[in-house]
């Protein structure tokens, strides 16, 4: 992968799954997940309400990427296809050469080590193959699992970033630690 390409890049293969673009079949498969209040709970966004929540959803997401503002794949299985979650880089510094790195999966496929394999490729290609410095991920404090994820993966927890997230289902500010890992 080349910088100029992560966001045009097609197919990225991860054993036995796949980072492709999202479409509009993804819809039902969007909704599944973002419908689930545990996959919400820690993120800065209220649940999906109904089928047209996730479509609203997949247009902001193409929106955004054909402005380069991020980068967001579908992860599937390679056997079926279907999408089982997602996985965006966004905050891009191109000056500074960081960027942060977003995830969410469908609760049937959490404890299965998909996203640590997904989190641990795309760490490797943009800190070797696009010559990054730095990746960042700012993570809920309750949020164990991806806290596990991210220290597996090699991610050192800097601190803690007060009121940083704004949670609309609560109207609150959260806090996240920022976790980190250096070329």
């Amino acid at each position: 992968m080349k910088l100029e390409n992560l966001f045009d890049e097609n197919i990225i293969k991860i054993d036995q799954y796949i980072l492709t673009h999202l479409n509009s079949a993804d819809v039902p498969s969007i909704y599944e997940i973002y419908k689930d209040p545990r996959c919400t709970e820690f993120q800065a966004l209220k649940s999906m309400h109904d089928i047209s929540d996730a479509s609203h959803y997949l247009d902001n997401t193409r929106l955004h990427i054909s402005k380069r503002y991020f980068m967001k794949w579908a992860i599937r299985e390679i056997s079926s296809h279907e999408l089982i979650g997602l996985f965006s880089v966004h905050h891009l510094d191109l000056i500074n050469h960081t960027c942060q790195f977003g995830y969410i999966l469908n609760p049937r496929y959490w404890h299965m080590g998909i996203m640590s394999k997904v989190l641990s490729h795309m760490t490797s290609a943009l800190l070797d193959e696009h010559a990054f410095h730095r990746i960042e991920l700012n993570i809920h404090p309750d949020n164990s699992a991806s806290i596990h994820v991210a220290t597996r993966c090699g991610y050192e927890r800097e601190g803690l970033k007060k009121q940083c997230a704004f949670n609309p289902t609560s109207h609150t500010y959260e806090d996240r630690y920022l976790y980190s890992k250096l070329r």
